[in-house]
C-alpha cells in the first residue's frame, strides 16, 4: 500500500487475527482442542457457560462436521479451484479425528450417553443451577472427551503401526501373485502352501 489509512487498519487487523489464532500440535492435544469444541466447552470457555442445547453450539457442531466432509471428501478441495485436498494417509487421519470428535460432541448432547445434561436442560420451571452446569461440563469432559482423546490415540497408533508393517513388507518380499482359490480383492495374498 501506500502508507494510508487503509494500510494502518489491515495491519491492525491482522495482528488481531494473529493474536486470537492457536497453534496446536500433537495427537492427543488436537484431539482434546477438537473435542472440546464439539463438545461447546473450547477456547476457555467457563464450565459454567456449558451449554449443549445452545443453537450457536449445534451450529460450531455443523462447521465441524463440514470439516470432516472436506477433509475425507476424495474430490477437489472446495476452497481452492484446482487445489487438491490431503493424500489418503492424511485424509484417513483427519477422518478418525473429525470423525471421533463428532461423536463426542453428539455425545455431550444426548442424555443417554451423558445423564447429567438432563439437569441443565432449558425448561419453562427456571435457569439450572451454576452447580448443575459446572458438574455436566465435568462430566461431558470426563465421560466424553477423554475417553475420544484415547480412542484416537489408539486408533491412529493402529494406522501408524499397520503403515510401518506394510511398508516393511513391502521391503523384505515381492508382491505374490494371489492363487486361483483365494478372494482377489482381499488385501492380504499369501503364496499357496503345499504340504
Amino acid at each position: 500500500g501506500n502508507g494510508g489509512v487503509d494500510d494502518i487498519d489491515t495491519e491492525f487487523r491482522r495482528g488481531q487475527i494473529a493474536s486470537a489464532m492457536v497453534v496446536t500440535s500433537g495427537v492427543e492435544a488436537t484431539t482434546r482442542y477438537l473435542s472440546m469444541i464439539a463438545v461447546a466447552l473450547a477456547n476457555g470457555r467457563p464450565k459454567e457457560e456449558f451449554s449443549p442445547f445452545s443453537s450457536r453450539d449445534a451450529h460450531v457442531l455443523l462447521q465441524l462436521k463440514r470439516a470432516f466432509e472436506a477433509a475425507s471428501s476424495p474430490e477437489v478441495s472446495p476452497f481452492e479451484v484446482g487445489g487438491s485436498i490431503p493424500s489418503p494417509p492424511c485424509r484417513a487421519r483427519l477422518g478418525l479425528l473429525f470423525r471421533n470428535c463428532l461423536r463426542a460432541g453428539k455425545s455431550a448432547r444426548d442424555p443417554s450417553m451423558l445423564p447429567e445434561i438432563e439437569t441443565i436442560r432449558p425448561s419453562i420451571w427456571g435457569v439450572p443451577s451454576s452447580a448443575d452446569v459446572v458438574s455436566a461440563a465435568e462430566a461431558a469432559i470426563t465421560k466424553v472427551v477423554e475417553p475420544t482423546v484415547k480412542l484416537v490415540v489408539s486408533e491412529l497408533g493402529v494406522m501408524e503401526r499397520g503403515s510401518t508393517v506394510a511398508e516393511l513388507r513391502s521391503k523384505v518380499a515381492p508382491p505374490t501373485e494371489p492363487n486361483k482359490t483365494q478372494n482377489p480383492k482381499s488385501k492380504h495374498v499369501r503364496p499357496c502352501q503345499t504340504a
